[in-house]
């Protein structure tokens, strides 16, 4: 979405100066860095309960990480995402989605 961490930071210090957010800890997004901690947060509206799904998201957010940290990929478009975003709510596990 921003290019780079850069631009990331030159997004919310627009909030910031414009008096629209304290700091980056109030953007509530499904991903975000996390600079004090340096993390990648994932925000999920629920836990799987079952321990291999659990494993296997995880591994998912590391492959993917590891991925586009090579620059190996592009970013999705912001439809495609919100479309998939869509389907994981409504269908869960069983979502078809865009690749």
């Amino acid at each position: 979405m921003f290019g780079s961490f850069d631009g990331w930071e030159r997004f919310v210090a627009r909030f910031v100066a414009a008096g629209l957010a304290d700091d980056y800890t109030r953007f509530w997004w499904d991903v975000r860095p996390h600079p004090r901690f340096g993390t990648l947060e994932v925000r999920m509206p629920d836990q799987p309960t079952a321990l291999a799904r659990t494993t296997a998201f995880v591994a998912l957010l590391q492959t993917m990480c590891a991925y586009f940290a090579a620059e190996q990929g592009e970013a999705a478009d912001r439809g495609v995402y919100q479309q998939n975003r869509w389907a994981a709510l409504r269908f869960g596990a069983e979502a078809e989605l865009l690749h």
